[in-house]
């Protein structure tokens, strides 16, 4: 059934979906199991529910010191809904038949957290983070005494190498959905569609295209996450190897006023290559040319001309008009 069969044999065995079983595997959302094997999450589950157990309670403790118990006497003349009907009442109210102690109405006193309640919190959390494996790169934070940018990084790319598996896993599920979709587009699709290729809209017919290959290109690097800094750490190493100038150095990394350094660096390249061609024999100034020599050929014609702009960094904003496309003239016979 996912074969057209009035497409041409030869034609639909080049199709994705000949030989092949109509169906793909792939991890449900509501299924417990998993492909992948269990989870990180689920090797730290009663950590996890130690560190929720430690935190609610530290909740509920600041929620009853705020509101602690009062105990009132009975049969001084307030009651229980006099209490109550104040806005800042009590959590609890505790209303003693015989005289307490103190003989007035007051407020009963809760004991402090014990001295080492936030260290075991915070023990807890660390198991959690070596555990997970996760860390300070998941939260953004440094350890001690690290302080650079490229530490950070580092940190950062050694989390992705532990998404490492689950990211291949799901480039190929994405692989086969689409390869599938294409198969079933070359098999069936007889409704004309457009597309956009390259900025512009095409129209295409999925039947008509049957038999044709088409292949996935994965842009290097896609799957990191593009920081300014790693994208900065990028350029220094593609200048080192002489694979950039100094123009796109300076620009990748926003460097303070680099489009100036570029005009300047600029002029001072373009008056040593001057001086070359004069030291050849090219006239410094139309005064100091040899009789017969053309007046526009000399070191400062050619230095105003090469100084004009040209596209360079500093009109790069500027957009030239699109020369407007000419039908053809057809003659008709």
């Amino acid at each position: 059934p996912n074969i057209n069969p009035n497409i041409p044999r030869e034609i639909a065995k080049k199709t994705h979906a000949w030989n092949h079983i109509p169906f793909y595997k792939s991890n449900s959302y509501e299924d417990t199991t998993c492909l992948w094997g269990f989870s990180a999450a689920e090797q730290t589950e009663d950590l996890v529910n130690r560190i929720s157990e430690i935190i609610s309670r530290m909740v509920g403790y600041v929620t009853r010191v705020m509101s602690p118990p009062l105990v009132c006497p009975q049969g001084i003349g307030v009651s229980k809904d006099m209490l109550e009907s104040r806005a800042n009442k009590p959590n609890l109210i505790i209303m003693p038949d015989r005289i307490v102690p103190q003989g007035t109405i007051h407020y009963l006193q809760i004991p402090n957290l014990p001295s080492d309640f936030f260290n075991v919190l915070d023990r807890i959390i660390s198991f959690f983070d070596r555990i997970y494996a996760i860390e300070e790169a998941d939260r953004g934070l440094t350890p001690q005494r690290v302080v650079a940018a490229a530490a950070i990084r580092a940190l950062q790319e050694r989390n992705a190498v532990l998404m490492q598996s689950k990211r291949e896993s799901v480039e190929f599920l994405v692989e086969q959905r689409g390869q599938w979709t294409i198969s079933f587009l070359q098999n069936f699709a007889t409704v004309l569609e457009t597309v956009d290729v390259q900025g512009e809209v095409a129209e295409f017919v999925g039947v008509n295209f049957a038999g044709r290959q088409f292949s996935y290109t994965v842009e290097s690097g896609s799957m990191m996450p593009q920081t300014s800094v790693w994208t900065a750490a990028r350029a220094e190493k593609y200048f080192e190897a002489g694979a950039i100038d100094r123009q796109a150095l300076l620009e990748v990394t926003n460097f303070p006023g680099w489009k100036e350094i570029i005009e300047r660096v600029g002029e001072t390249q373009l008056d040593q290559a001057l001086q070359l061609l004069i030291q050849a024999g090219l006239p410094e100034s139309e005064e100091q040319a040899p009789e017969g020599w053309p007046p526009e050929l000399n070191a400062v014609v050619l230095k105003q001309i090469l100084m004009q702009t040209q596209g360079g960094p500093g009109n790069r904003s500027r957009k030239e008009p699109k020369e407007a496309k000419i039908a053809p003239e057809v003659s008709s016979a």
